[in-house]
């Protein structure tokens, strides 16, 4: 879905590209982390529950990033970067 409001929105098909490879890159160096820090503390409902919602944050930012590559490109790795511990 999110390549569809990218394509409406205009981008070419390298931003589209750069932009849907955000998320498995992210999930590959941040998960990992989160299983750590969730292994560590033995508080890993906590982390599971931050990480959503810092995540639900960030993709609100989504929205106020039309026409911004930079800015979408960010909002997109620091939401994955905190998605990456629900999935």
């Amino acid at each position: 879905i999110m390549s569809l409001y990218m394509q409406h929105a205009g981008w070419s098909s390298d931003q589209i590209g750069k932009l849907q490879s955000i998320r498995p890159i992210m999930t590959m160096l941040s998960a990992p982390m989160w299983g750590g820090l969730a292994d560590r503390t033995g508080r890993k409902r906590l982390v599971l529950m931050t990480t959503f919602v810092t995540s639900a944050i960030f993709r609100l930012f989504v929205r106020f990033t039309e026409g911004n590559f930079v800015l979408l490109a960010t909002a997109l790795c620091a939401t994955s970067f905190f998605y990456s511990a629900t999935t």
